[in-house]
């Protein structure tokens, strides 16, 4: 346990005086998944609610220490109880600052293909409009080079799909995976409101992926994609129209 402690010293340490850089973010992240998986006594309990408060995880710290709390004798009472109280005051005095983010998984280069057939696609008739949906056996698809679950992705059509146009939705996810060039150009060219005025490859890498809406009109597809963006910390929609972005638009809900 005091290699624990001293470890954790050692990389918090880092982490202020190198100003928040991306590797002592990863150390951290390391030591959370490390104790996220085990069975914890208090000290590890104290030392990951630490490592969630450093990482801006106010509220995963404060749900593990509250019932940790009610088992522990009056020395580590206190301990925990002071770090409980420093957590809720951040937590209302900070409220708006975004988490740190474990980058690695997003700077990897995603190879994606929809192996399937038509066939593999239930359509449904939903009042006015019909609606399909990605195969069950496609747990994720890739959209901007991030995974997004099946459930957050809602595909209809003013007519009942036919092959030619199940053969354009696989080709058009297949695009949306890899757009990263096509969209740091346009961004940069619009004219928008919240814009930044330089974007980069941490810009990119710390979009999230909401949701996606295609519908396809007098076979068009049209595509909203609702994304984070996390160094901005305003959402935006981005709009194409088959295999081209016609529109970016943030949104301060989102």
């Amino acid at each position: 346990m005091q290699n624990l402690i001293k470890y954790f010293n050692s990389i918090s340490a880092e982490f202020k005086k190198s100003h928040y850089s991306e590797k002592s973010v990863e150390k951290l992240f390391d030591l959370v998944y490390e104790l996220e998986v085990k069975e914890k006594n208090l000290e590890e309990i104290y030392i990951l609610s630490k490592t969630y408060q450093l990482l801006r995880f106010n509220r995963k710290a404060i749900k593990i220490l509250e019932p940790a709390i009610k088992f522990a004798e009056k020395k580590e009472k206190e301990k925990l109880e002071k770090l409980l109280i420093n957590l809720k005051k951040e937590s209302v005095s900070f409220y708006n600052k975004e988490p740190y983010r474990d980058l690695r998984e997003a700077k990897i280069k995603k190879i994606f293909s929809l192996i399937f057939s038509s066939k593999d696609f239930n359509i449904v008739k939903d009042k006015d409009v019909y609606r399909t949906e990605i195969p069950e056996h496609i747990e994720n698809i890739v959209v901007l080079n991030k995974y997004v679950k099946r459930r957050f992705i809602e595909i209809y059509s003013e007519y009942n799909f036919g092959e030619l146009e199940i053969k354009k939705i696989i080709s058009h996810i297949e695009w949306i995976a890899d757009v990263k060039k096509d969209l740091m150009v346009f961004y940069m060219d619009a004219r928008i409101d919240y814009k930044l005025s330089h974007i980069n490859e941490e810009w990119f890498n710390n979009l999230e992926v909401i949701d996606l809406l295609i519908e396809i009109k007098d076979g068009i597809i049209y595509n909203q994609i609702a994304i984070s963006d996390h160094i901005r910390q305003v959402g935006f929609y981005l709009e194409t129209k088959d295999n081209t972005i016609v529109s970016l638009e943030y949104d301060p809900i989102l």
